[in-house]
């Protein structure tokens, strides 16, 4: 059996109406993560995560996981095969409508419940934009597959938004899991972080962009002479691309020397600079800030999202409802003590080991003081009579450094014995207190337990007489009406 260490949080308040939502919301919108290192907000946090991991986990994770996999395996396999009528594929692909239909409308009701809980921020959490982009991409993809109303190469564009919009929402819910969440929070907070250097970065495409567009005015109409090939069949679009391929490394320089060559090599190894060299190296330094950053405060990361989850799907669970007269939190720790007894016992046990572990320390430290003036004084006595002075005076250190060795185990031994009378007082003085708090306790039950025997002598006294008055009231009402 192994010994813990119980604490009790008082959080009634968090339990009362909509308290609980609104510290959460707190703990989300906070920019100081250092709050997440506090132990009672981690131990809050991980006793609500108890109930709204399996409530998001049943309602909504594992519907996600059948409507994502069903539009995927539809859109991707069974929208561009025909299946014979009741053949094993046809009844997949049946099995599969089915599923996604059922799942769509399970998001479909979340989507509108979000909606009323949050009416004012729904549309501000970019988040909201992205599943009802996937639910009306999803919806459109379907109805037009089965409907055939349109051509299969741009219903395959769609369902390629589509399936990329439900993989970024796959990333979302990975936040479910603990070891996922810290890695997600690391992707958000480079995103945040290179928000700047993003803009700067396309500033100097489009420079260069523009600089290719007009030095491309000098070429012929001829495939062989132009700067860069058309890739969308907009120019504009067509030179930022290829000032972006430029940058990773793809340079495409075939026709650089046909005409303007100094001009357009010079152009070229600007860009190189610029944007291989300084922009590229730059953003690998944001990056591994960000991600330094947010590692060495994983903990504090993951605690962050689990508050985002919680607070994204708060309505899940009706807190006041649920925990309707709690007030307590009970946290069990396990005790690091090697000591067995109560708190004080304890603490007093663990002053005396560290006094005790001071002595030893100062002890080994004046034995070998000891051993080198010993061994300085033999060396001093094997140097013959010319060295009778140095070992006069070799001794008179050695006795100095004995009586100060003397006085300082003296004074250790002072203290020490000072310091066990005082944890025995005090010891004493508090199982006094105890003992004189039980013998008040005692005399207060012993003084109600009187009470309520003289109470009940009192009360049996007045029924026996009320008795014995009614009896003789009746028989004599009994006797005159014989008589």
């Amino acid at each position: 059996m192994k010994q813990v260490e119980a604490k009790i949080l008082d959080f009634d308040w968090v339990f009362n109406g909509d308290n609980s939502a609104k510290f959460i919301k707190i703990l989300c919108e906070t920019e100081n993560n250092e709050v997440f290192a506090c132990d009672q907000v981690r131990v809050f946090l991980d006793f609500m995560w108890q109930g709204y991991y399996k409530a998001i986990f049943d309602s909504l994770f594992v519907p996600f996981v059948c409507y994502f996999t069903s539009f995927v395996l539809y859109a991707t396999y069974f929208a561009n095969v025909d299946t014979p009528t009741l053949s094993f594929s046809f009844m997949f692909k049946l099995l599969t409508l089915i599923v996604l239909g059922k799942t769509f409308m399970t998001f479909v009701i979340l989507e509108a419940v979000e909606f009323r809980s949050d009416m004012g921020g729904y549309f501000v959490n970019i988040r909201n934009y992205v599943d009802l982009c996937s639910l009306v991409l999803n919806a459109l993809y379907v109805f037009f597959q089965l409907t055939g109303s349109m051509e299969q190469k741009t219903l395959n564009i769609m369902a390629a938004f589509a399936v990329f919009l439900l993989y970024m929402k796959l990333f979302y819910w990975m936040k479910l899991f603990k070891p996922y969440s810290a890695f997600i929070r690391v992707i958000t907070e480079i995103g945040k972080d290179i928000r700047v250097f993003s803009i700067m970065l396309l500033i100097c495409l489009a420079c260069f962009a523009n600089v290719l567009m007009l030095m491309q005015h000098n070429r012929g109409d001829g495939d062989d002479e132009v700067i860069f090939e058309e890739l969308v069949g907009f120019a504009p679009a067509d030179a930022l691309i290829h000032s972006y391929l430029t940058g990773l490394g793809d340079f495409g320089s075939d026709n650089y020397s046909e005409g303007d060559k100094k001009t357009v090599w010079f152009m070229f190894v600007v860009a190189t600079i610029l944007v291989q060299l300084v922009f590229m190296n730059m953003l690998i330094a944001i990056m591994g800030e960000s991600f330094g950053r947010v590692t060495a405060m994983a903990q504090q990361s993951t605690y962050k999202e689990l508050a985002n989850m919680m607070n994204d799907h708060i309505w899940l669970l009706n807190v006041a409802e649920i925990f309707k007269d709690k007030r307590y939190i009970v946290w069990l720790t396990p005790d690091t003590s090697k000591v067995a007894g109560t708190l004080v016992e304890r603490q007093i046990q663990q002053l005396k080991e560290y006094v005790e572990a001071r002595s030893d320390a100062t002890e080994q430290k004046i034995q070998r003081l000891q051993a080198l003036n010993e061994q300085s004084l033999k060396g001093g006595n094997g140097s013959g009579g010319a060295g009778d002075e140095d070992n006069d005076s070799a001794k008179v250190i050695v006795e100095v450094i004995n009586n100060k060795v003397r006085k300082l185990y003296e004074s250790i031994d002072y203290k020490f014995e000072e310091l066990t009378t005082k944890l025995e007082e005090k010891t004493q003085n508090l199982t006094a207190f105890v003992d004189e708090k039980a013998r008040e306790l005692e005399e207060r039950i012993g003084g109600v337990q009187d009470t309520l025997e003289y109470r009940a002598d009192i009360t049996e006294d007045l029924i026996v007489d009320t008795l014995k008055n009614c009896i003789e009231e009746r028989t004599d009402s009994l006797t005159e009406f014989v008589r």
